[in-house]
């Protein structure tokens, strides 16, 4: 009996990882999907079907969940907003609803452990569940990375635009047609917005949800700001900005590699203690066993549960450096 559960829980878990995979989707087409964007807010297509014609609402507002009970339980919740937020900046297709079950059958993996007599081993279920999380964190990392290094260019590129005589709004238009990913996301969202008619200021600080974590994007909305209510060469003011950002990603580039063995230090303290109490585990269950029959030994694999996350986030919180 306790095999056909252990298999049950294999087989949901991995199903629910499959069908996860198949529904992350990569924008194949930027440049399609931007056309098909700015026909959505012109008007509804007409769409044949079965002999008539019927009309299709592209104004209404895609749902963030795929389950509508979900969406019941989880709307307005702090928790759905965090997780939108995360989702969103880390570029990912994927709904609120499957994003936690996803989470939950990473978790359920190691809750296998409480059909076998080594149940206090299902303790790993709560750093398992948070391996989406971790993933979908390390591609907001590797985005803003990508944002850092070509926001420079994208600078000087207005520059250019600006000095050939085109507005401001042109050279956005320009950053978004010719840059890639994620530069250009940044310049559509403030184009967007400011073709339908909101506040310039408003449109501006729009561009932060894209990059909330840019102190560069930051530099920049201040100064068009600036410039705007001021006056003055704006061209000039941005290959000004354009030189501090290489120079303080240069020293970013520099501190990365100053801190390399600090971060490496805290992912080996992280990972050998529970990747060498898996192998004692496969390889001599019984000398292990003491651990999780005894009350000493649960006591102390309490213990050094606790130690070995305090001493992983301590390594974490050492080797950031604010800029």
């Amino acid at each position: 009996m306790i095999y056909i559960i252990i298999s049950l829980i294999i087989g949901v878990s991995a199903s629910i990882l499959v069908w996860a995979i198949f529904l992350l989707e990569k924008d194949l087409s930027p440049n399609v999907l931007r056309r098909l964007d700015r026909i959505k807010r012109k008007s509804n297509i007409n769409e044949l079907v079965d002999g008539k014609v019927t009309e299709l609402d592209l104004s209404k507002q895609e749902s963030d969940y795929k389950f509508p009970f979900m969406e019941t339980i989880l709307l307005d919740s702090d928790f759905a907003k965090s997780i939108k937020s995360l989702i969103q900046n880390s570029d990912v297709n994927m709904k609120i609803d499957v994003f936690i079950l996803v989470s939950f059958a990473c978790a359920s993996i190691c809750l296998i452990a409480l059909f076998t007599p080594y149940k206090l081993m299902s303790w790993f279920a709560v750093l398992t569940l948070f391996i989406p999380t971790i993933y979908l964190k390390h591609l907001v990392g590797k985005r803003f990375l990508e944002f850092s290094k070509q926001f420079p260019d994208a600078l000087n590129l207005m520059a250019s635009s600006l000095r050939a005589g085109h507005p401001l709004f042109s050279a956005f238009e320009i950053v978004t047609s010719e840059m890639p990913k994620p530069i250009s996301d940044v310049f559509q969202a403030v184009q967007r917005d400011i073709s339908l008619g909101i506040d310039t200021k408003e449109a501006f600080y729009s561009m932060m949800k894209v990059m909330p974590n840019s102190l560069d994007l930051r530099f920049f909305i201040t100064a068009v700001l600036i410039q705007k209510e001021v006056g003055g060469n704006l061209a000039e003011l941005l290959n000004s900005l354009s030189a501090t950002i290489r120079e303080r990603f240069k020293l970013m580039g520099q501190l990365r590699v100053q801190t390399a063995q600090t971060r490496i230090s805290g992912i080996v303290l992280g990972l050998v203690p529970i990747l060498v109490l898996l192998a004692i585990f496969f390889l001599n269950p019984e000398y292990i066993k003491p651990l999780f029959e005894t009350p000493d030994g649960k006591i102390a694999f309490g213990i050094a549960m606790a130690l070995i996350v305090s001493g992983f986030f301590a390594m974490k919180q050492i080797s950031n450096i604010e800029m």
